[in-house]
């Protein structure tokens, strides 16, 4: 997999409007622009949307990284195996949305044959009683 470092978010929008890109990582400490490019990538095609990722440092960043278009995060201080999860993850997601769709199986459209009601067994049960007021039943 080869990829392309932007200093600047801005610039990564530039490049991710004219080739398409499989995946998209934007540090979060970038922000406003990284929510931009976020959100850009989230408004490209279906055919052409990459995964996202952003990096965070706060915990609380996430929802708002996620509302952007972060499809996940990566947290700061990166932890290789994190990385290697996400990324792991991620190139699942990919190879399911780039592989060609197997053929589907051919559903009938018949109904199913007609078979009369069956009579319902009865079933004698036993109840226990359990703190805070709870049964459960059982078979016997």
């Amino acid at each position: 997999m080869e990829g392309e470092h932007c200093r600047k978010a801005l610039e990564a929008v530039e490049r991710l409007t004219i080739h398409p890109f499989h995946v998209v990582i934007a540090d979060w400490d970038d922000e406003p622009e990284a929510s931009f490019l976020l959100k850009t990538a989230r408004e490209l095609r279906a055919a052409q949307r990459p995964l996202t990722l952003a990096i965070i440092k706060d915990e609380a960043t996430v929802p708002k990284a996620l509302q952007a278009g972060a499809n996940s995060v990566l947290r700061k201080p990166i932890v290789p195996s994190q990385v290697k999860d996400t990324l792991g993850t991620a190139r699942d997601l990919l190879r399911a949305k780039l592989e060609p769709a197997t053929s589907k199986p051919q559903v009938s459209r018949q109904a199913p044959p007609w078979r009369p009601p069956q009579p319902r067994r009865s079933r004698r049960t036993q109840s226990f009683a359990l703190e805070n007021s709870c049964s459960l039943r059982r078979p016997v």
